[in-house]
């Protein structure tokens, strides 16, 4: 057994950051100037999100923080064509969270899923399970899981969009 819990010790130190079961890969940590208007920087952060997901096609993500006087993300991906881990804590040092997040959707284009697709679609990996091929999502709007997460904005090709509740998507920027 103290073998067994020496080598289980070395795997979680080595391991890439988790949230929950995803892997997060960092991405960019991006901060306001100091009294910057809120939108006016996640439009910028927006466009970051934006341009990696258009570029691969997997969602991007981040809690927005503050340090009182400016705003500041941490973006990060799950490698996913469907969903993005948001860890409530991963925000920039000597920041707090707001309770808001931002995240960019994937493109309008079918795809086979890749193992983090399976686990935010609860499909299991087996690779020699049948391929199957998955529709892409709506980078245009929020989609029923977003609604029935915590308040947030989406980065779209057209702009920023925020919501707080079914229903409630308006364009901000």
């Amino acid at each position: 057994m103290k073998i067994f819990a020496s080598i289980l010790i070395a795997v979680i130190v080595a391991a890439p950051a988790y949230a929950g079961d995803f892997m997060v890969k960092p991405l960019a940590t991006m901060r306001s100037a100091p009294g910057a208007d809120k939108i006016t920087f996640l439009a910028s952060v927006g466009k970051t999100m934006r341009a990696f997901s258009d570029r691969t096609g997997f969602e991007s993500c981040a809690e927005i923080a503050t340090d009182g006087t400016s705003y500041g993300v941490n973006i990060t991906t799950s490698r996913s064509h469907i969903g993005c881990a948001i860890e409530k804590s991963n925000v920039p040092d000597g920041m707090h969270s707001i309770g808001e997040t931002i995240h960019s959707h994937g493109n309008n284009t079918a795809f086979q899923p890749n193992r983090s697709d399976r686990e935010f679609l609860h499909m299991g990996f087996d690779p020699r399970a049948q391929v199957v091929t998955v529709g892409g999502q709506d980078p245009y709007n929020f989609s029923a899981q977003d609604y029935s997460g915590r308040p947030g904005y989406l980065a779209t090709p057209a702009g920023l969009k925020f919501q707080h509740g079914a229903g409630t998507s308006q364009d901000v920027r």
